[in-house]
């Protein structure tokens, strides 16, 4: 393929750039109870093991140890059964000709498209989990402060629920948080840079983040959600790079395309790049993939937070 050393070395760069960006714009992606492949094939079973807590025994000196027949470890199995990619057309020369950085740029966009599409789809859960994984704020969501989020904390702790923990806000509860007195007091903190940034603080062991597209569907009457918090265990997510299209029966694509895996070494989520060059009219054309598939995990690790009424 002409030119097909520049093709590999923009998609290549380019992948990784969406990969980081993906992650520190969008972290709980890499939050959830998770395992990233390679290769994966669209209706494939993920196993994610959920080791139980055992209990703790007084040794006898006439039985010695024994097995504990208490703890009851879990093997779910998550369907990878959704398939999202991101597409970037360029003129053959339009990396030359602009004085833009159109990789940090492009990487920055597609990041962002192809993290809140995967993350919009797992967030559907939140308005599945029962009553008794949900905690009301008085009086209402714009007004989250900094003791609501000791609160939650209290309820994590009060509960037995193993850390670590994070959680996610919808904007205007960030906005009262990074408003909040005690949090504004804390600027002087070079380790709180929350104001400069927008990205939230953790609090009290609590890694808090914001994200704009969280389900707004009421429990009753002027009970929307607006965030959530939750130890890792509460949402399965398995995904990665989908496997090579010539190893799928019925797919027809070019067949002078280039394609790799690239993982981010910090994370291990992967994405393939598939990649083709029309050489008559001088454009190539990259999509960047990734497969996914996720599940409901222990309702008693979440707390969906939502308005009272």
């Amino acid at each position: 393929m002409a030119n097909s050393h520049g093709l590999i070395q923009h998609a290549t760069l380019m992948s990784f750039e969406i990969l980081q960006r993906l992650t520190y714009k969008l972290p709980m992606l890499t939050q959830f109870a998770h395992t990233f492949s390679q290769n994966l094939k669209l209706g494939q079973k993920v196993h994610i093991s959920d080791v139980g807590e055992g209990s703790v025994r007084t040794f006898s000196t006439s039985t010695g140890y024994q097995a504990d027949l208490n703890r009851t470890d879990t093997d779910y199995q998550v369907t990878v059964d959704k398939w999202k990619y991101y597409t970037q057309s360029w003129a053959a020369d339009d990396l030359h000709k602009s004085e833009r950085d159109l990789i940090a740029e492009e990487g920055d966009r597609g990041a962002y498209v192809l993290g809140r599409s995967i993350i919009d789809d797992v967030l559907t859960l939140l308005t599945g989990y029962a009553a008794g994984s949900r905690i009301g704020i008085t009086p209402t969501a714009p007004d989250f402060d900094h003791d609501d989020a000791l609160d939650v904390w209290k309820a994590f702790e009060a509960n037995g629920v193993p850390g670590p923990y994070f959680g996610v806000l919808n904007a205007a509860a960030a906005r009262s948080l990074l408003g909040d007195a005690t949090i504004l007091n804390t600027r002087t903190n070079p380790g709180n840079n929350s104001l400069q940034t927008g990205n939230l603080m953790p609090i009290a062991g609590i890694d808090w983040s914001v994200y704009g597209g969280l389900p707004t569907q009421y429990f009753a009457s002027n009970e929307e959600i607006f965030g959530f918090a939750c130890n890792r265990d509460a949402i399965l997510f398995a995904g990665g790079a989908p496997r090579d299209v010539s190893e799928i029966a019925g797919i027809e694509f070019p067949k002078n395309y280039i394609t790799r895996v690239v993982t981010d070494p910090n994370t291990g989520l992967s994405l393939r790049w598939l990649a083709f060059m029309d050489g008559q009219a001088q454009t190539f054309e990259i999509h960047y993939a990734m497969m996914y598939g996720y599940l409901e995990g222990k309702e008693s690790l979440m707390r969906v937070l939502h308005d009272t009424a």
